[in-house]
């Protein structure tokens, strides 16, 4: 494979990261594998000896580590909202995102018996939306843990999941999720049981 083989080799990783990075719903990933590709396509560019692809994409380079500076430097504020399932605004928020949760957790239905039902805040926007349900041994069943794409960097699950969040003290259960579901779980700290649903202890 000579230099030019290389080169266009190199052009084509270069044009792959940058569609990849526009399939991502986290803006945080979306930066960070856009940086890749910047730097790949700079490369390219510089040999290739194309002024205008260096140039462009040197550009977008700082213009991604703008951008995940200020990402890193923003502090959020999570709340947390509790109401019930007779809500207005639980129906539509549901209706709404009903594709998007499919998605995720296809075997979501509302629970028939009492529930416990959060929204997540995030600087006061509702991001999460978590439902649950008791049963036997004061376990909750997680109904629903769902959070919109703009938002899914797992802070939300890490605020709600955390030391002072409504659940840290109880024993968590969930069916068996979708495959996109499974490492947001792991990372939340539910573990796989023998009968392939997810547990959460304390």
């Amino acid at each position: 494979m000579d230099n030019t083989d290389w080169y266009a080799l190199l052009g084509h990783v270069a044009s792959a990261l940058v569609i990849t990075s526009l399939l991502m719903e986290s803006l945080r990933r979306l930066r960070m594998i856009s940086l890749v590709g910047s730097i790949f396509f700079a490369t390219y560019g510089f040999l290739i000896e194309s002024t205008p692809i260096l140039l462009v994409n040197s550009a977008i380079f700082f213009i991604n580590i703008r951008w995940l500076w200020k990402m890193s430097r923003e502090r959020d504020y999570f709340s947390l909202l509790e109401t019930d399932l007779s809500s207005n605004y639980i129906a539509r928020f549901l209706i709404f995102h009903a594709e998007e949760i499919a998605k995720y957790q296809p075997e979501f239905t509302p629970p028939d018996e009492p529930a416990e039902v959060f929204f997540i805040l995030r600087n006061m926007v509702p991001v999460g939306l978590w439902i649950g349900h008791e049963v036997e041994g004061d376990r909750l069943q997680v109904d629903l843990d769902f959070v919109i794409p703009r938002y899914r960097d797992a802070k939300a699950g890490v605020f709600f999941y955390g030391d002072d969040g409504p659940v840290a003290q109880r024993v968590l259960l969930t069916p068996p999720p979708a495959a996109g579901h499974a490492p947001y779980l792991g990372k939340m700290g539910f573990e796989v049981s023998d009968n392939g649903w997810y547990v959460r202890h304390p």
